[in-house]
C-alpha cells in the first residue's frame, strides 16, 4: 500500500497499520512538506525494572524488549519503502 499525502498522514498510517507511534517533523518546526518523523525513544526503555536495566546496560539495543521494538520499527519502514 502506497502512502500518499502529508507526513501527518504517513505518521497515522505507521500507527494504524504497524503500531509504530511517531510525530511528523512539522510538529517540531521541520518543513511541513518534508517526510520527517520524530520518535520518543524513551518509550523503548520499558517501564520500572526494565528501564533501570536499560539505563545501566552497555548495549541497550541487545535487550530483548528494546530489540523487539527496534525490529518492529525497522520492519514497518522496510515495508513502507518496498510498497511506496
Amino acid at each position: 500500500m502506497m502512502v500518499t499525502g502529508s507526513p501527518a498522514t504517513a505518521a497515522a498510517h505507521l500507527l494504524d497499520r504497524y503500531g509504530v507511534g511517531v510525530l511528523p517533523g512539522s510538529a517540531f518546526g521541520d518543513d511541513p512538506t518534508a517526510l520527517r518523523f520524530r520518535v520518543a525513544t524513551s518509550l523503548l526503555y520499558g517501564h520500572g525494572e526494565q528501564r533501570i536495566e536499560a539505563m545501566h546496560s552497555p548495549d541497550p539495543a541487545q535487550l530483548p524488549w528494546i530489540a523487539k521494538a527496534l525490529d518492529t520499527v525497522r520492519n514497518a519502514l522496510l515495508d513502507l519503502a518496498a510498497t511506496g
